[in-house]
Parts: C-alpha cells; sequence; structure tokens
C-alpha cells in the first residue's frame, strides 16, 4: 500500500514564462562539457503550483545550502548478455536451465566493475558529496550533499514549492551525467519529494469476540480459513523455504504480533529475523502521503502479510523481514536499497513487498529502472518477488480519490509493471460450509466506499505506459501486446463494504497488538501467493525461480489438470452513470486485466507445476567452472557421464552448448570429446571475431556406441595472447 503519488499537469498559461526564465537564470553554466540523460526526468513544480490554484512565486529556486541524501543507481554490463542468460535459465531445453547463479557469481559476470564505481564515487567527491557508501553489488552509491551539489554534479535545476509550511522539491529538468559516465550511471535517487493526493485513512481495529461467529459464506476470514478454501490438500509445507517481506519502520511489533497469531491459531511458530536498511535519502514515502501513524499502517499491512504466509504457508524454513528506515518517513532511495538488500544476501526464494506507487511517479523518479535491475538479478538467482498489482483501480495516480477520476487516465501501480516480479489482482472470495471454494470476482467496494470516502478501493490492474511487454506476455496475449499487462494471479484481498463496518463481507481479520481488525487490499492476496509459492518451491527443491513465464505458457493451453479458477465476474473501476463515465477494465474469461488468470486450487496447482514444469529428462549438464588460463594451456571440464541411453537408430542427435566467459572469443577452439575418445571441433577460432564471450549451441550426430559413458569439453587458447577466462557451464541435449 503505502502509494507515492505524482499528478499530471495541464500546460502552464503565458503569464509563467516570466518566472520560467527567472528560474532558469539560476541554472548553473556548464560549459564545454557533454552531458547525457539519466533515467531520472523532470519534473515542472510550476505546473504543480498551477494545478493547486498557488501563486507562481510559491515556486522558488531550491536554498543551496539545502541537504540531499541522493543513491545514484548503475547500470548492468552487458545487459544483452544478461537478457540472454534470463531466457535461457528459463528455458527448459538450454543448458543453464535452472542453474541459478550465487551473488557472487552474478557480480563478476554482470555488476558494475570496481574501476567504473571508483569513478562515480569520484565524481561525487569532487562535487561535494560525502558519506557515501557503496552497496554490495556494485548497483547503488549513496551519498550526502547540498543542493548546489546536485545542481552541478547533475547538470539540473533543482526548485522547491513552498504549501502550508510544507516544502516540495524536484529536478526541473532531467539528471544528467557528464559523457564519460553515461554508460555506467542509470538513475539518480532522492531529487524529488512532491505534493500528492490524501492517503490512506486509518484501518479501525476490532476486538476479536471470545467465540467467533461461525464464517459466513462471503467472509471475513482468518487466515487459518484459507488453506481449506484455496484446496492446500497434500500439498507440502513451505518448510524448506525462507520467505522475506520487505516493509517499512520498526518490525518489532509485527513479530510480537505473528507470534500472538500463531499461537492462538494452534500454528507452528516461525523463525524470524530482522534486517534494518538505514534511511538512503529524503523522504519518499513520508507523513505528507499518509497519516502521522505511517509506522502503525506499515505495522498493520506487514501483520496480514506476515499471517496470512505463516497461515497459507503451513510454516516457513524462515520469515526474513526486511525493515527499510526506520521512523515515520521512509524514502523511495530506501525501499530500493531493501529490495536490493534481500537480493544482495540471497537468503529467501521467495520475497514479498507491501508497497507500490504510480507507475509515472517511480519512471519520473528513477525508481522504476533502479528496481527492474534488481530484480533482474533476483530472476538470475532464483528468487521471486511478489508484489500487489495496486488498491485503488484503474486510477493509481490519483490514489483512487473519486472527483478527479473523470479527468484523468488510467494508471497502474509500481513495481507491479516489471516483467521481473508476479504482480498480483485482488478478489471477493465467496466459499461454501467455510472449508470449500465457491466462487471469486473482483474487489471493488465502490458502492460503499466511495460515497463515504471519495476513494475508490479496488484491485489494480492494467497496461504498462513504460514496461515492454515480456516475448512470454506478447506469446499468449498477442503480437499486438506492446507493454507489460497486469496482473498475472489474483486471490482475496476484500469485499464491497467498507472496512469500518464490523459485520461487513470480505476482507482478513489478522491480529494487531492483540486485536483482530478488518483489513481489505492487495497486501492480502499478495501474501497468498507469496505462501502458495513457498509451498510450490519446497515441494520442488526450491529449484523453480519466478513462474511468470509458465504460467503465460501453460495457463492458455488445455493441458490436462488446470489448477486454476477462472474469474468472470466485475470490473476495477467506477460505476458508469450520468456523472463518471470510467468503468475500468471487465474481468472476462480467461486472462484479464483484473485477475489475470484468477486464482489457484493449491493442490491441482503443485501436481500441474510437477508433471509440465519441470526439465526435459534427456538433458545433461555440468556447471563446475574450469578457468581458461594464459599461454597455450587449456581448460578441460569435468566430465558429464551418460547411462543407459538407447536409440533406434545408427547415430543419435545431440545439441551441445557452452556458456564461456572471455574477452576475445575469436582466441578459442572449442572440442567435445566424446566417451570413446573420439574428438569433434565445435568452434575454430576466428581472428575477426573480436567480440566477447560464448554462448552457443551445436548440433553434434552422435554414434550409438558411443553414447554411454563420460564426456568432456575442452577449451583452448590457440593465441597463446595471455588472456584468461571461465567455462562457466556446458550441457548435452538428446
Amino acid at each position: 500500500m503505502m502509494p507515492m503519488t505524482l499528478h499530471s499537469m495541464g500546460s502552464v498559461g503565458r503569464h509563467a514564462l516570466l518566472p520560467c526564465l527567472m528560474l532558469m537564470s539560476a541554472w548553473p553554466a556548464h560549459a564545454g562539457e557533454v552531458w547525457v540523460d539519466t533515467h531520472t526526468q523532470g519534473v515542472s513544480l510550476l505546473q504543480q503550483a498551477t494545478r493547486q490554484a498557488l501563486p507562481l512565486s510559491a515556486v522558488q529556486p531550491l536554498d543551496a545550502g539545502q541537504q540531499l541524501h541522493i543513491t545514484v543507481a548503475l547500470q548492468w554490463r552487458q545487459p544483452d548478455r544478461l537478457q540472454t542468460f534470463l531466457r535461457e535459465v528459463k528455458r527448459r531445453d538450454s543448458a543453464v536451465f535452472r542453474r541459478y547463479l550465487s551473488p557472487a557469481e552474478f557480480k563478476s559476470r554482470y555488476a558494475p566493475t570496481d574501476a567504473q564505481v571508483d569513478a562515480v564515487v569520484a565524481y561525487l567527491r569532487q562535487h561535494g558529496f560525502d558519506g557515501i557508501e557503496v552497496s554490495p553489488n556494485n548497483l547503488l552509491i549513496s551519498a550526502r550533499g547540498h543542493g548546489a551539489n546536485v545542481e552541478t554534479a547533475f547538470h539540473t535545476r533543482m526548485l522547491q514549492l513552498d504549501r502550508d509550511g510544507r516544502r516540495a522539491y524536484a529536478n526541473e529538468t532531467p539528471a544528467q551525467v557528464p559523457a564519460a559516465l553515461g554508460g555506467i550511471v542509470g538513475s539518480v535517487l532522492g531529487l524529488q519529494e512532491l505534493p500528492s493526493a490524501p492517503g490512506p485513512k486509518q484501518v479501525p481495529v476490532l476486538k476479536r469476540a471470545a467465540t467467533p461467529a461461525p464464517l459466513r459464506p462471503e467472509g471475513p476470514y482468518h487466515p487459518e480459513d484459507l488453506p481449506p478454501i484455496y484446496h492446500v490438500g497434500d500439498t507440502p509445507t513451505a518448510q524448506a523455504t525462507t520467505v522475506g517481506i520487505v516493509t517499512g519502520g520498526d518490525p518489532t511489533q509485527i513479530v510480537r504480533d505473528l507470534n500472538s497469531y500463531t499461537t492462538g491459531a494452534g500454528l507452528p511458530a516461525v523463525s524470524t529475523r530482522a534486517v534494518s536498511v538505514p534511511d538512503k535519502g529524503g523522504p519518499g514515502y513520508p507523513t505528507q502521503y499518509a497519516p502521522p501513524d505511517q509506522v502503525q499502517l506499515f505495522t498493520i499491512e506487514t501483520d496480514v502479510t506476515a499471517q496470512v504466509i505463516a497461515s497459507v504457508s503451513g510454516g516457513v524454513k524462515q520469515m526474513v523481514i526486511y525493515a527499510a528506515g526506520a521512523g515515520d518517513s521512509v524514502a523511495e532511495a530506501t525501499v530500493v536499497a531493501t529490495y536490493n538488500q534481500a537480493v544482495v544476501e540471497d537468503a529467501a526464494k521467495v520475497i514479498a513487498t507491501v508497497f507500490h506507487q504510480d507507475e509515472l511517479r517511480a519512471y519520473q523518479s528513477g525508481a522504476q529502472a533502479a528496481d527492474d535491475a534488481i530484480f533482474q538479478q533476483a530472476v538470475a538467482q532464483g528468487q521471486t518477488f511478489v508484489v500487489p498489482a495496486g488498491d485503488n483501480g484503474v486510477y493509481e495516480r490519483e490514489y483512487g480519490v473519486y472527483w478527479t477520476v473523470p479527468s484523468v487516465s488510467y494508471s497502474v501501480a509500481e513495481p507491479a509493471t516489471s516483467p521481473y516480479v508476479v504482480a498480483v489482482g485482488g478478489t471477493q472470495l465467496f466459499n461454501s460450509g467455510g472449508t470449500t471454494w465457491s466462487a471469486e470476482k473482483v474487489w471493488n467496494n465502490y458502492a460503499y466506499e466511495v460515497v463515504r470516502s471519495n476513494t475508490l478501493r479496488a484491485t489494480g490492474g492494467g497496461e504498462s505506459l513504460f514496461e515492454p511487454a515480456p516475448p512470454w506476455q506478447v506469446a499468449t496475449l498477442g503480437a499486438q501486446t506492446a507493454h507489460r499487462q497486469v496482473p498475472d494471479i489474483a486471490f482475496l484481498a476484500g469485499g464491497q463494504y467498507p472496512i469500518a463496518d464490523t459485520v461487513g463481507s470480505g476482507g482478513i481479520l489478522p491480529i494487531f497488538m492483540g486485536l483482530d481488525f478488518l483489513w481489505e487490499g492487495n497486501a492480502t492476496s499478495s501474501a497468498i501467493f507469496a505462501a502458495v509459492w513457498a509451498r510450490i518451491e519446497s515441494a520442488h527443491q526450491n529449484s523453480l525461480g519466478l513462474p511468470t513465464q509458465e504460467m503465460y505458457e501453460n495457463f492458455a493451453s488445455t493441458m490436462p489438470g488446470s489448477p486454476l479458477h477462472d474469474i468472470a465476474g466485475g470490473y476495477n473501476g467506477l460505476t458508469r452513470n450520468a456523472n463518471y463515465g470510467g468503468i475500468g477494465y471487465h474481468c472476462d474469461f480467461g486472462w484479464d486485466h483484473c485477475s489475470g488468470w484468477g486464482s489457484l486450487d493449491i493442490a491441482r496447482f503443485n501436481a500441474y507445476v510437477t508433471k509440465y514444469w519441470n526439465a526435459n529428462p534427456g538433458y545433461y549438464v555440468n556447471t563446475d567452472a574450469h578457468p581458461v588460463t594464459t599461454s597455450g594451456c587449456y581448460c578441460t571440464s569435468d566430465s558429464i557421464n551418460i547411462h543407459n541411453r538407447s536409440a533406434n537408430a545408427a547415430v543419435l542427435p545431440v545439441a551441445v552448448n557452452a556458456h564461456v566467459s572471455y574477452p576475445k572469443r575469436g582466441d578459442l577452439r572449442i572440442t567435445l570429446v566424446m566417451s570413446d575418445g573420439t574428438k569433434k571441433v565445435l568452434k575454430q577460432p576466428d581472428p575477426n571475431d573480436t567480440a566477447a564471450d560464448i554462448d552457443a549451441t551445436w548440433p553434434v550426430d552422435i554414434p550409438v556406441h558411443a553414447v554411454d559413458g563420460s564426456w568432456r569439453l575442452v577449451v583452448d587458447n590457440v593465441t597463446h595472447n595471455g588472456s584468461a577466462g571461465t567455462l562457466v557451464s556446458w550441457g548435452m541435449k538428446f
């Protein structure tokens, strides 16, 4: 929940021209330097003032001495190679299928080099920044400086807007860096603190009755009600899988409430570990976007997440709570750093987050680009981020505020728009007899909530403005699919009654400070899927990784045993009437923008994954890395041992794949040594090929008599030029 919102602005009239020119005059000069844009866009506070009916004089240059905390997010090296690996690691006939990397391996292959990091650090120091810290994966560099340092270092103009004693600030023009750093720096976080629509209302606390009332067909539900309704059946628990939660504030009360819940519900105690990530910058999810009890809201929403995971998972190996910041304000850069901490540690296989914000806001600040980089590393390591699709229907940008809806376009939540996460939408759940799934429809409580608070509370979903559609969505949803579509899956989020109504339907009833409270929102739905996926990972030795590609490849098929509850009722916008024409997206059969593929029967889902998502049995792989050394030495791999392969022909076709990290691949010869000692040259040296690295597949016909036995791969530096590299992995597919 806790969105940050950026209002889209109309054009500024001619009367704004003079103040604009006056403000531009304060922009520092950088004669003779060639500058390139980062992913951090410019934001016009003059337009903000115009929209809020403020005098343009309220916008002034930011005080030169204003202290700012920034985080420079770098870019991965060799992004094309990284994308190739992310595709191959999910392809069943690939040499690297589910051969996920460790953080050290990922860093050595794709992270910015120490020299590149040193160049950025030196640049920051040259421009007056101090307190510089570098993340372990070389992706994030945080620093302290002042407004003048920012303007000079990033070739931008910083402005401030004062309203009612509150100061907002932003870079009027895109943040830039010298061309020499253009291929290294991705975005600069911490330059934008913006006014927003009203934040979330306080959630009422409801006391649990001494004798709980019988579960009604429409809920609300205690977390322990969900496993039988979603049919956990004989699916193994998640006891072999560590689950992470990314949240904000102090996790102490969260752990206390979790222990109270598991004890009261008769569930296994959960081993917990808290990791606090210090604040990395100025406000980003601060009190101006939410009530003063922000930490309490973080706690409530994380209570929902932790308790639902504890129940639906049947128990986890450990729950790691990654807490961003320690006060009532959490900077956007701190949230990014907390995502990164969960990836750098690589302790949690499945990670849920309570954060989301308007995609346009994340795009303009550069957070979207930084998040994507972090989630790419997670996918490469076999981690799965599970994120909410949003709580404000198709109007995430306006935070669901009813009176503004007709004037704005549909918007979606970030990071749900990332192609490297599972985005989860929300439903209203109906049960039969308290133990059996009956039906679901789109979560949308417009009929009550809009009238009461002028706020639309409904599942998010829609189309990204900026993220391209991943290939697996294009292949399933059609060639016209240009951008990432959200959500992927859906589970219980709420009902159609105001959450202040103690007898309302829908929603979840976790414990907060010893009391029940009624909660609605996609923190519940994303927590359910995180728990489900943790179970499935445990059942498959934590080998699966991000499941979205398989979902889209398989759920649209007619394979028997489908685990889906296809949802085809409701929409995630407003009622059509004389005053409001927007109605959001309709939920229909098959995939849709409200429920994705629908919800899951957990037991059938586990059987489905076992039957259709596992590796091709005709594939053999070796991932023991071996050095390709210098001066005529060569690399010989460990063996691949093949037994009991038979064929009806004299030869057996085989695909041999090799992944070699090397600065100039034209220097190398690659030879396959068969089990009978016969050698087959797969790649000859080529002095004209100056590109780096090898990730290639070669077809080979193998005599049947030579199949069974030990096979080796030889990588030879034939130029004796002193270069070195690594045979990372190789494999054979029959």
